[in-house]
């Protein structure tokens, strides 16, 4: 018993870790402190090392010392204050101790959540790496922040895979607490001890590290690569449930995380495994109950059924008997129809609606024949369907069932497309047909039911029974696994059961055959069969893939041959003994049951491999494997006036010029004419009180009031500029700024890649010496290379992907939605529920040359199996499904 109460103590302390107050555990035990592992201090004190130690005050707080990280692209201004040359370009290796990378490794391996935390005042216009799990094929995990994109980004491998999730949030020059907890699926950011997103991630990040050849680096993805820029202090791994109260202890404890759920489960385990030794240390009297004489039960799931109880389950009626369950198929009501049906979910054969067919009542499955052609093997009728009369055409040697009688006995019968054996008046029919059944002899019957009314006319065949049509009249046989003379017929199970009942009963001993191996009584079932003991007997039953050759031999059914197998229609079907194996055809891929085509380059931009190396494009690509995007503004500027075309992947979108703002009818989906805004009425401009505000196309002027108190000069961030004036903003080496006539119009600087003056910095996607690998490893791209990856517009930049989400225009229509392998929603009235995409009654519609009224419906002429709708000003038209 103490080792069971020990087991509780454990089992309570983990629920009051999980619902109570943090920090039970020592931080130390969870925390990699990366300011350390990566030995900063030590840095700090190299030249050239790219660490400065900032001074006491200078971090977000006093307890711990905070670090300035300089790169190649830091700002002029912070170099000349360390004394450092804007030539000079630090030699940054901040690659974690192999001790720390162990520990963190090691801890990962065995956890289902961990916390990247950092307190950190990034640089301007920088993107680099927070912590960076990095190896020789890319990163594992990795925390990025991005002053350039306003992004915090997350980078993972699942299943092997590259993934990444963007998070927007715009920092700016202050000291942040950044964390980002993973925990299972689910991303936690907090900013400054706030939630800022909790979402579920694409896939579940992988943590376990071991046999990939990883580092672990801060503030850098790896060597010389993605370097972050800016004052880092506090850099943590915390392998730990909710590891962000280590920046914001204060924080409450929302519901339980996966870790939590997984520290429960370990000692679940432990609580198991002590009650299972306590029980194998008790006393042996209580070990010995199970041997009591009780009433015997059947256990069905979570149901307890005593001696004899009855019940229904699915199609089966089940008896518990000796503790065991006894289950045999439930009796069904007798159906008039030849073709009857099990609907989905029943159990027993339905018959459809019947028909009236001039006058004549038919049922489900019948026919009447309309005209038989001998000479062409052809029969023209019509069948009876479910309530509804379909013409068919018919090949009789195929539809009717060979006849074993002479062709001179041979009539065909009325309205019907076979013929039917007449009576021989030779032969006796006095004599009633003997149906033989071997006892206990299991054999299929495959009968095939004549299209004749002699069954239909009435007959006594037991629901479990076969009617079979004969020349005079009819038979009937019991169904394979039931026993009788057709009129009843007993399921084989249970007779069985009670034979081997009475045989206890009367106390006979059955012999098994099947057991008796070498005795005069064993049995003779060859190879490829099973024996199978019956009460006073035995059958031989064939095995899997074979088919009966005599009572006790089997030989192999090729399945190939007789089109029993499952075989994809792209792949060869090779029979094998027993079985058979399925292939798939050159150019196909996948286990044979199912084959895809391969297309050896990768179809790109939703497009579908549908055949050997042959991509269906969707709409706005193009190439062989669709990775050309059809730039449709390059053929001329399809948009209205005072509007740019944007071309997008796939298609493109009209924007209004700036200074513009369309003048879009909100009852409509398409984008009217773009329209001047007037910043002198709106107020949207920065006139000084000397000037007025003189409202021009897409933009405004100041015009002078008294020139002699007017200079035309600007003020900008507290400082003044003269009219024609140009500056550089403080901390923006990409950036220009110019004062004309009071307005401040500030652009980034143009880049021509072709002068080897450019700065690298700003141009990034001038740099040729670098070029990046997609995600998917598929393909290599150079610099300044762009494409689309998950929903976003991708560059290679200084050999680094630099990623953001795709932008969609603004859409102004009540509804939208978003094309299959597309990205942007999309504003399409043929889309929309018909009672809001027709509110509009003047929204008429012209379709070939025809004008039609909202919510109007109509079939084109020579077009029977198209249906169109009027909806929103246009004609939405549709192919009907099963029209031919």
């Amino acid at each position: 018993m103490r080792t069971t109460a020990v087991a509780i103590l454990v089992f309570l302390s983990t629920l009051s870790h999980i619902t109570g107050s943090a920090g039970s555990g020592s931080p130390a035990d969870v925390e990699i402190n990366l300011i350390r592992g990566a030995q900063l201090e030590e840095q700090a004190k190299q030249k050239g090392s790219g660490v400065k130690l900032m001074l006491k005050g200078q971090g977000q707080h006093g307890q711990s010392n905070a670090f300035l990280l300089i790169g190649c692209s830091t700002s002029w201004a912070v170099m000349d204050v360390l004394g450092m040359n804007k030539h000079d370009c630090p030699n940054r290796n901040l690659e974690a101790s192999p001790e720390a990378f162990e520990r963190a490794r090691s801890l990962l391996a065995k956890s289902d959540e961990v916390t990247f935390s950092a307190i950190i005042k990034q640089d301007n216009r920088n993107s680099g790496s927070i912590i960076s799990f990095f190896g020789s094929d890319g990163r594992y995990l990795e925390l990025e922040t991005s002053r350039r994109k306003n992004t915090i980004r997350f980078h993972y491998r699942s299943r092997g895979k590259l993934q990444n999730e963007v998070f927007f949030y715009q920092l700016d020059n202050q000291w942040h607490k950044v964390s980002l907890t993973i925990s299972g699926q689910q991303a936690i950011l907090h900013v400054d001890c706030n939630q800022i997103y909790k979402r579920k991630l694409k896939a579940t990040p992988s943590l376990d590290l071991y046999g990939k050849g990883v580092s672990l680096w801060l503030g850098q993805r790896s060597k010389d690569r993605l370097v972050y820029e800016g004052g880092i202090q506090d850099a943590k791994i915390i392998v730990h449930p909710r590891g962000y109260q280590s920046q914001c202890p204060d924080l409450d404890k929302p519901c339980p995380t996966c870790g939590d759920i997984s520290s429960l489960v370990d000692t679940v385990k432990d609580l198991t495994y002590l009650v299972a030794k306590l029980n194998a240390t008790q006393q042996p009297e209580t070990r010995t109950l199970a041997s009591c004489d009780c009433p015997q039960v059947c256990f069905v799931g979570p149901q307890t059924y005593r001696e004899r109880d009855s019940w229904i389950d699915g199609c089966s009626e089940c008896t518990c008997l000796g503790g065991e369950v006894q289950c045999a198929l439930r009796a069904c009501p007798e159906v008039p129809c030849p073709k009857p049906t099990v609907p989905e979910g029943e159990c027993c054969p339905v018959c459809g609606a019947p028909c009236s067919y001039y006058g004549k009542d038919l049922q489900d499955g019948e026919y009447h024949a309309l005209h038989v052609d001998v000479g062409r093997d052809v029969c023209y009728l019509s069948e009876c369907v479910d309530g509804n009369m379909q013409q068919k055409q018919v090949t009789v040697s195929e539809f009717c069932p060979a006849l074993d009688c002479d062709l001179s006995l041979q009539t065909l019968e009325e309205e019907k497309c076979c013929n039917i054996c007449q009576v021989d008046p030779s032969v006796s029919t006095d004599t009633d047909i003997e149906v033989i059944q071997q006892p206990l002899k299991l054999r299929s019957f495959n009968i095939e039911l004549k299209e004749t009314d002699h069954c239909l006319e009435g007959n006594e065949c037991h629901s479990n029974a076969t009617c079979v049509n004969m020349p005079t009249g009819y038979t009937c046989l019991c169904k394979e696994g039931f026993l009788g003379d057709g009129r009843t017929c007993t399921d084989v199970n249970v007779i069985i059961q009670t034979t081997f009942k009475l045989f206890e009963t009367f106390n006979i001993k059955d012999v098994d055959e099947c057991a008796s191996i070498g005795s005069p009584y064993s049995h003779s079932c060859g190879d490829n069969t099973r024996c199978v003991n019956l009460p006073g007997s035995y059958i031989c039953e064939c095995l899997p893939g074979y088919k009966q050759l005599t009572e006790h031999k089997c030989t192999d059914q090729n399945e190939c041959a007789l089109g029993m197998d499952h075989c994809h229609p792209n792949a060869q079907c090779e029979n094998t003994m027993g079985s058979y194996v399925c292939r798939c055809n050159p150019g196909f891929e996948g286990d044979g049951m199912v084959c895809t085509p391969v297309c050896t380059t990768p179809c790109e931009n939703g497009g579908l491999c549908i055949a050997p190396d042959y991509c269906s494009c969707p709409a706005g690509f193009t190439g062989k494997a669709c990775e050309t995007d059809i730039d449709e503004c390059a053929a001329g500027n399809p948009c209205p006036d005072h509007s740019d075309c944007v071309n997008l992947p796939g298609w493109y979108f009209c924007q209004c010029k700036p200074g513009y703002k369309s003048k879009r009818n909100e009852n409509r989906m398409q984008i009217g004419a773009c329209e001047d805004i007037d910043e002198c009425w709106t107020g949207d401009h920065n006139c000084p009180s000397t000037t007025d505000c003189i409202n021009i196309g897409g933009s405004y002027k100041c015009k002078c009031i008294d020139p002699a108190t007017c200079s035309g000069s600007c003020i900008y961030e507290e400082s003044e500029y003269r009219n024609g004036e140009s500056w550089r903003p403080d901390g923006d080496r990409c950036g220009t700024c110019t004062c004309q006539d009071s307005i401040v119009t500030c652009r980034e600087d143009s880049c021509n890649c072709e002068d080897k003056n450019t700065d690298m910095y700003c141009c990034p996607e001038c740099d040729r010496t670098m070029n990046c690998l997609h995600q998917d490893q598929t393909m290599v791209y150079n610099s300044s290379d762009t494409w689309m990856y998950q929903c976003q517009i991708c560059k290679c930049l200084k050999g680094e992907i630099d990623c953001s989400p795709l932008t969609c225009p603004e859409l102004t229509c009540k509804h939208t939605y978003i094309p299959e392998g597309e990205c942007c929603p999309r504003c399409d009235p043929c889309y929309l529920p018909t009672n809001e995409a027709t509110s509009d009654l003047l929204q008429t519609c012209m379709h070939n040359g025809i004008v039609y009224a909202a919510s109007t419906n109509w079939a084109p002429k020579d077009e029977p199996c198209t249906r169109c709708e009027c909806k929103g000003g246009r004609a939405c038209c549709h192919v009907t499904d099963g029209c031919r």
